[in-house]
């Protein structure tokens, strides 16, 4: 996985387009890679990408990297960054997320991965 995450950050460099998504998946392998200094490194330029879904995604990846450091007021605040990002939408909610739908799921379900580590 790890490779793969390092490929897709390289590779999308070259234009920008969609870069943070690439960082945050980089993010991710190696956060479950248990390098975890790396992973804070990747989730953070994440979150300072253009694309809110890529931002909300890093900020989940970083609030896990942050509770295995220790940084339980790290984490909390950094969950509800991720949250305001990417909000839960109720059942009864009509929201038109057009192609960005995968993307605000994903970053959603790595929130919700955060949020039940911390609370256990």
């Amino acid at each position: 996985m790890q490779q793969l995450a390092t490929r897709a950050v390289t590779l999308g460099s070259g234009d920008g387009s969609g870069i943070g998504y690439f960082q945050a998946w980089r993010a991710l392998s190696e956060y479950r890679e248990s390098s975890v200094p790396e992973a804070v490194e990747w989730a953070e330029k994440a979150r300072r990408s253009s694309e809110v879904f890529a931002r909300a995604k890093g900020s989940a990846v970083l609030a896990m990297a942050q509770w295995r450091l220790g940084l339980k007021n790290a984490v909390r605040a950094t969950l509800g960054e991720g949250n305001k990002l990417a909000q839960d939408i109720s059942s009864n909610q009509t929201v038109d997320l057009g192609d960005g739908w995968i993307n605000r799921l994903v970053a959603r379900i790595l929130l919700d991965e955060a949020t039940e580590l911390v609370t256990d």
